[in-house]
């Protein structure tokens, strides 16, 4: 199943677990910062005011850190973790951060989430 926009399929994804990391960095609170995605990873990664210029990518401030998310998808909720984690270590952009050992703890959370009634597949 794609996402759709305005009657066009964006992407096609397909699975039934997501991730996404948070992608940070504290000089885009004030400045534009350059962004660069390889192709292979491009629609893994979701921009903030995104824009393009002279064929680079950009994302224009609005004075917070967060610029965009790192995203992954998979049958299983490690593979979305694997694949949003990959996505999120190449890109590259001036004093880039992201929780790497976000998805560390996934199982713990989980398991407290079903003690306390919430229903997890």
């Amino acid at each position: 199943a794609g996402i759709v926009s305005e009657n066009e399929v964006i992407a096609d994804y397909s699975g039934e677990f997501v991730a996404q990391l948070i992608l940070k960095s504290d000089f885009y609170d004030e400045h534009f910062l350059g962004v660069e995605i390889p192709n292979k990873y491009r629609e893994n990664i979701k921009l903030h005011n995104h824009c393009v210029i002279d064929g680079r990518d950009y994302c224009v401030p609005v004075g917070i850190s967060e610029f965009g998310a790192a995203c992954g998808y998979g049958d299983t909720l490690d593979a979305a973790c694997k694949m949003a984690l990959a996505a999120a270590k190449e890109v590259k952009a001036y004093r880039l951060a992201y929780a790497a050992d976000a998805f560390d703890d996934l199982e713990k959370i989980i398991e407290k989430g079903k003690k306390h009634g919430v229903d997890w597949k």
